[in-house]
């Protein structure tokens, strides 16, 4: 059986670096992909949030006691919206980011099919505010509960799941008139 989170906190504060290893293997793709929806889809954006969320896990800014999963995401996203607060950059999504939110095809067509659907739900979720854009990406994206999703997002579960209903509803419609576009 793997070790726990809080484990591998308690050993990589020991100085275990096979520790740190196994929790970037165990959480880096979430991380990424939280970040790379907060940054608006910029690649560059959610690799360094990604890097500094590690870094500061690395030098032993987190005690064993907290929810290491809650608390990379929230770091993960405070450090996301930070960036692109302090960069200014309200550019589109960038193709390469959008593409990365759907799966990965083998067959040209198919590929095609995915980036171009890919594009419309980066551009949809663009559209919504980021208070309701994180709430999508919490609950959808990461599957975490409403209890967690207001937790990390400092809100009531009835305020979470209000601002979810309402991006859904956004989503459906942005979807439609974007893929009849």
């Amino acid at each position: 059986m793997a070790p726990g989170d809080r484990d591998l906190v308690e050993r990589l504060r020991r100085g275990d670096h096979e520790a740190f290893e196994a929790l970037y293997r165990r959480h880096k793709d979430r991380l990424y992909r939280h970040a790379l929806v907060q940054s608006g889809g910029r690649p560059s954006i959610a690799e360094e949030v990604v890097q500094d969320v590690f870094l500061s896990l690395f030098e032993g800014r987190i005690s064993p006691d907290r929810n290491v999963g809650g608390y990379l995401l929230a770091a993960a996203r405070n450090r996301a919206l930070n960036a692109v607060t302090r960069r200014e950059s309200h550019a589109g999504l960038d193709i390469e980011g959008a593409a990365q939110l759907v799966a990965k095809c083998t067959d040209p067509e198919g590929k095609l099919h995915r980036v171009h659907e890919a594009r419309v739900l980066a551009d949809a979720l663009l559209d919504l505010g980021p208070e309701q854009r994180e709430v999508v990406l919490l609950r959808t994206f990461e599957g975490l509960t409403w209890k967690q999703v207001a937790e990390l997002t400092a809100t009531s579960v009835p305020t979470a799941s209000s601002r979810y209903r309402a991006a859904l509803e956004r989503l459906r419609t942005t979807c439609r008139s974007l893929s009849h576009a």
